[in-house]
């Protein structure tokens, strides 16, 4: 089993654009997993790479638990 690893990712920022006064040219860190979106909605790239680091330590920890038990990850 290979790990995740933040290279298998890809944090992008996207615009939106809103329709209030003063939120017309908003943008949001949006985080990739082969093309699929896996989560959005980070206001800088500090807090997306905060985030995907915390999540990749957990789903990592899972999958070799999973691994471990026989089943297939």
């Amino acid at each position: 089993m290979k790990n995740w690893t933040k290279k298998d990712f890809s944090i992008e920022w996207r615009w939106h654009r809103g329709r209030l006064q003063g939120q017309e040219n908003r943008g949001w860190y949006h985080i990739f997993y082969q093309g699929r979106e896996c989560n959005s909605g980070f206001r800088t790239k500090k807090d997306a790479e905060r985030w995907l680091g915390d999540f990749l330590k957990k789903a990592n920890t899972l999958r070799k638990q999973a691994a471990e038990r026989g089943m297939e990850v």
